[in-house]
């Protein structure tokens, strides 16, 4: 199993379990019965010298549990999409170390003299691969699209669940982090939709779940036969 794809997987699984938690976690404190603040006043963690200082207002129904739920799957929605960025650009990582020859490109690499002949060719090849990340981490799902089809033949935008849904899901993200969730109109028109402000509800995030970690096993398979061919 390759490197990225094996963290990716373990990050996922982690976040569903932390989702699947807190959500636990706050049944159980809104379940509590009488006064809303039923805390102590402080909480001394066993074997520990700290002191948990008890929390100022914690409402358990209403308004207060759909606040506390959505911004949950808000955080944990943006942490999913990150996870796949960082599996599509460490991806790269995996496939440099089996094969080179996908980044034979006409590309310049600024070194002086001095340096070429100074380092070592692991040294140089890091300063290769590293820039070649630097061009997926900062570009954008589309860049990340365009590099795996021109670089590696692997044209993600056809697989499942298809280019506009992972669109979406890179969209809605950059919402969620840069404007708190509110829509702007281009995003409106794109997608067709009414929404003043992004809503990331379970059934919502389950999907993303479910479609992002087979999008990514598909791209590992499709990796697994790029080095498979290089190999020949």
């Amino acid at each position: 199993m390759l490197k990225a794809f094996s963290n990716c997987y373990k990050e996922l699984e982690a976040l569903k379990k932390f989702h699947v938690s807190a959500h636990y976690a706050f049944n159980n404190a809104e379940n509590l019965e009488g006064n809303e603040n039923q805390f102590s006043e402080s909480l001394i963690i066993p074997n520990s010298q700290s002191i948990v200082e008890r929390p100022i207002t914690f409402g358990l129904k209403g308004k207060h549990a759909f606040s506390r739920r959505r911004a949950l799957n808000e955080v944990v929605y943006v942490r999913v999409i990150s996870i796949l960025e960082v599996y599509l650009t460490d991806s790269l990582l995996d496939i440099f170390a089996e094969t080179k020859t996908p980044f034979k490109s006409k590309n310049e690499i600024k070194i002086s003299q001095s340096e070429l002949l100074s380092i070592s060719q692991e040294d140089l090849f890091d300063r290769v691969i590293s820039k070649e990340c630097r061009k997926l981490s900062s570009g954008g799902f589309d860049i990340i699209v365009k590099y795996y089809k021109k670089n590696f033949h692997i044209d993600v935008s056809i697989m499942s669940p298809g280019l506009r849904k992972m669109q979406e899901y890179h969209d809605k993200r950059h919402l969620l982090v840069h404007r708190l969730g509110i829509t702007d109109e281009k995003y409106r028109r794109k997608y067709s939709s009414e929404e003043l402000k992004i809503q990331i509800d379970n059934e919502y995030l389950d999907q993303a779940f479910a479609e992002i970690y087979s999008f990514v096993k598909e791209i590992n398979r499709k990796i697994l036969l790029l080095i498979k061919a290089a190999d020949n």
